[in-house]
């Protein structure tokens, strides 16, 4: 009533009065008297201040009612937000979860273009743009936008502009502890999968792991803030396999974690070392959305559904030394996320055997079974999950047999034994093969991808190139450059055709004997010898 009063013309107050006193005409004495009273003191109150008023002006008024201003926020009520002065550096707020710096960039693409996007925990971003001009264009035309039907919220950022690299959250004082915030979860993670990602950076004392409604929540505790600083450098704002599993970084406010008790969730390093009685929990953290590990027609092999990890964290897992929680002295305890089902086999030319050799290259294999009712199909229980992922990075679209491969991560946690005696031809136990490539973990380090170049170890020192070419045309396959490797006389690199004959000779020559001796084939480095050979 008294805004409202104010805001009257000075010509129609007094109207307004005697209106008010003449609608209460009919009211008791007490009433009116109380009604003329109050009219009287806002008319003197008016009279008071309205040279006042009318000096300050509307900008006073409209500034004093309209700050701080309240925006809604899909996630939940009106939230209050600090005005900020203007800045090229924008503020993005409710983010999906899983949001990339190429989905928010996006947003911007008419406006210039993104010179830096920084994706921040709680579904936040920030995002700096060309100019300010172009920062002031977006916010006044574009007060709600949207990523995946979700609306976003965008104002100005209290930064003027952004580095890369480091983190322009608030600054919590560097701990040997980090936060990895984990989220767009479309694949199985363990704690031994991150254990052996982060110890890529250095040593990690204790690690626990605890599910949100945001993402997966790990908290690592390094041997010192040095460890801690160098697995910002190799890991924030990362994915750990491709366009999944984002992990976003900062410094813990906790300098040490107390682990009660160790779990498939938490352990504690210094108190029970991994060891072979002892490895790290295979056991899943996250639910997984299904989708993810399915494959996508027409994409390479490390991106095609659960393909396997990026560089950056099959680089870090296959570098471990020491390590026996990733490669696995044991099978993993409840073997969730450690069988694969190969599809598009050649019917009738494939056997439990040489699926053992060909995927034996990548991890070590538990359990073939080729599927009685469908024997182009073939389910192989690996020792753990990483032997998993190696194999559906490396093996996905490979030609074996003269058939594209198509592999996926079963649903089921280990494959079942046969039932009859007509299933026991397709189905073998290697659990405790001497052929195992992977009983160290060290050797995971040098797995590498299928080449047409294959290389030979354990062959006869007195063998030459000629009775290696003859080794190989005698059993069917026509190298196309045969050379000994130089001071290793019972080495050699192959060439062949192309890749599928490599995969092809690679099954039927390892650990073939001769003369006492059973050969070890492995595929090279090197994606072909001509210039090798011509030298």
């Amino acid at each position: 009533f008294f805004f409202f009063f104010f805001s009257l013309p000075a010509s129609s107050t007094p109207l307004f009065a005697i209106n008010l006193l003449h609608a209460h005409a009919i009211t008791p004495a007490s009433t009116v008297l109380n009604h003329v009273f109050l009219v009287t003191l806002c008319l003197s109150l008016y009279d008071a201040t309205l040279p006042c008023v009318r000096f300050l002006g509307p900008p006073f008024f409209s500034s004093f009612l309209l700050q701080p201003r309240l925006l809604a926020n899909a996630e939940g009520p009106a939230k209050r937000v600090k005005m900020m002065p203007p800045s090229k550096v924008l503020h993005v707020r409710n983010l999906p979860p899983g949001a990339s710096s190429p989905e928010v960039a996006q947003l911007f693409a008419q406006y210039g273009g993104v010179k830096e996007t920084i994706v921040l925990p709680k579904s936040q971003a920030l995002v700096e743009l060309n100019s300010i001009e172009a920062a002031e264009a977006f916010v006044s035309g574009n007060p709600v936008s949207s990523i995946r039907g979700m609306p976003v919220y965008v104002q100005f950022s209290q930064h003027q502009h952004l580095e890369k690299g480091k983190s322009n959250a608030p600054e919590v004082a560097p701990s040997p502890v980090v936060l990895a915030r984990i989220t767009n979860l479309l694949h199985p993670l363990s704690l031994d999968i991150l254990y052996t990602l982060f110890s890529g950076a250095g040593p990690v004392l204790k690690i626990t792991a605890f599910m949100k409604p945001s993402g997966l929540n790990v908290l690592v505790q390094t041997d010192s803030i040095q460890t801690a600083n160098t697995v910002f450098e190799k890991f924030h704002d990362r994915d750990i396999y491709p366009e999944a599993c984002h992990i976003s970084l900062e410094y813990s406010k906790l300098q040490s974690i107390t682990i009660a008790q160790d779990s498939p969730r938490a352990r504690d390093l210094t108190r029970l070392p991994i060891s072979a009685q002892t490895p790290m929990p295979t056991s899943p953290l996250n639910p997984v959305q299904p989708a993810g590990l399915l494959p996508q027609p027409g994409m390479p092999g490390a991106m095609a559904g659960m393909s396997g990890m990026t560089q950056m964290a099959m680089s870090q897992m296959g570098g471990m030394t020491g390590m026996t929680g990733m490669g696995g002295m044991m099978p993993a305890a409840d073997g969730h996320g450690s069988v694969i089902c190969v599809s598009n086999l050649n019917k009738g030319h494939v056997t439990p055997d040489d699926l053992f050799t060909l995927f034996g290259v990548f991890g070590d294999v538990m359990r073939v079974r080729i599927l009685h009712k469908d024997p182009s199909m073939a389910l192989i229980q690996m020792r753990n999950q990483q032997h998993a992922g190696f194999c559906l990075q490396y093996m996905q679209g490979i030609t074996f047999k003269q058939r594209e491969l198509r592999i996926t991560l079963s649903k089921h946690s280990e494959v079942q034994p046969p039932r009859s005696q007509e299933e026991a031809a397709q189905c073998k136990e290697f659990s405790t093969s001497r052929l195992h490539r992977y009983k160290s973990p060290e050797n995971l380090r040098h797995i590498l991808p299928p080449s047409a170049v294959i290389h030979v170890a354990r062959l006869p020192e007195a063998y030459e190139q000629e009775q290696i070419q003859h080794l190989f045309v005698t059993n069917g396959f026509v190298p196309k450059h045969v050379i000994k490797v130089p001071h290793q006389r019972n080495q050699a690199l192959i060439e062949m055709m192309g890749v599928g004959d490599a995969v092809d000779a690679l099954v039927t020559l390892n650990n073939l004997r001769i003369d006492a001796q059973y050969l070890r084939i492995s595929f090279s480095r090197h994606q072909h010898l001509e210039s090798q050979a011509s030298a």
